[in-house]
């Protein structure tokens, strides 16, 4: 795992711990919970996908030096 893929890991964990963390107490939300469940969830996806092009990068990588 190169070191922009396992930044972008932590990164998400760190968000993965806050969807989860909002999760459990969902039921005393305040409208600003709401909104940095919103958010949070927006930012893990955008995260997911820059991981998926870092996999996708390294992939190509890979494929051009064994070639």
């Amino acid at each position: 795992m190169t070191t922009k893929l396992q930044d972008l890991q932590e990164k998400r964990n760190k968000q993965a711990a806050t969807i989860k963390s909002l999760a459990d107490r969902q039921d005393e939300w305040s409208a600003e919970d709401r909104t940095a469940w919103e958010a949070v969830n927006d930012d893990y996806n955008a995260t997911s996908k820059e991981m998926d092009q870092a996999r996708a990068a390294d992939e190509v990588q890979k494929r051009a030096d064994d070639v």
